[in-house]
């Protein structure tokens, strides 16, 4: 429990069994006011997604489905005052499946803004499905700003020589 007790010349708040004086709470306040301003300029706010006119969907790389590579690709986009995307570069995810998803981001289509130029991100989530599963591609569009690719990898071999 916190109180307030007087003193001479300074308040003293007691939490538990010691006292903080008024100096050393000025001094903790301006310290977690320092940590919350870090914090906030570090973690940027959350935008939101700027509305998508067209989306199309990549093809899963067949090196990276011989490879077995799945994951998620997130690709940056700047958008113009257009809706078209000026310029998509890849922040993370396998480097086999990136330049698939950087090469179709560029042709998505946003909706207009005459005032400026925007940024957004798109995911692009590469999977494979087992190799008994009838289906040979699935693409699943996850609005706003997602992409599901699904592909059937290829049978293993096995190669006897002799």
């Amino acid at each position: 429990m916190l109180f307030r007790e007087s003193s001479i010349g300074c308040d003293r708040f007691r939490a538990g069994e010691y006292y903080l004086e008024g100096s050393q709470i000025m001094l903790r306040s301006a310290f977690l006011l320092t940590i919350l301003s870090l914090t906030t300029a570090i973690i940027p706010a959350q935008q939101p997604s700027v509305a998508v006119k067209e989306a199309f969907a990549p093809v899963y790389p067949p090196i990276a489905v011989a490879a077995r590579v799945e994951g998620t690709v997130v690709v940056r986009v700047e958008i113009g005052p257009d809706g078209a995307v000026i310029k998509a570069d890849a922040t993370n995810g396998p480097e086999m499946l990136r330049i698939s998803a950087v090469q179709v981001a560029k042709k998505w289509k946003y909706a207009t803004d005459p005032a400026m130029n925007r940024v957004s991100a798109v995911r692009f989530i590469y999977e494979l499905f087992s190799e008994d599963d009838p289906d040979e591609t699935e693409t699943v569009f996850l609005p706003p700003d997602a992409v599901m690719i699904k592909h059937r990898p290829m049978k293993a071999t096995t190669v006897v020589s002799y």
